[in-house]
């Protein structure tokens, strides 16, 4: 895919050309992604770990795809660290098994 010489729009990463600016945004979606993977297969979590493996491929998938500002938003979203390490997520509610 080819992207403009531009620097980007996208909050926190405006000194980066556009190109460079969505090869970070998937590291760090990704980097994210495994953190909260390990931290579930560790907390052995069954049935969530196994929607959560299923989610993240299809949105990972579709980043690669696709890497355009909705997907972005889309995976930040998801992964958000405040979705998966607050008091009520699935990391803390879920039980042992």
């Amino acid at each position: 895919m080819e992207y403009y010489k531009n620097k980007s729009d996208y909050s926190g990463y405006e000194k980066h050309e556009c190109g460079e600016a969505v090869k970070r945004i998937r590291q760090q979606i990704k980097r994210q992604s495994e953190l909260i993977g390990n931290n579930l297969r560790t907390n052995y979590l069954g049935d969530d770990l196994e929607n959560f493996i299923t989610a993240r491929d299809v949105l990972l998938d579709e980043l690669v795809e696709h890497s355009d500002y909705a997907t972005i938003a889309k995976c930040l979203e998801f992964f958000d660290k405040k979705k998966w390490y607050t008091k009520n997520s699935a990391r803390t509610v879920g039980e042992k098994k």
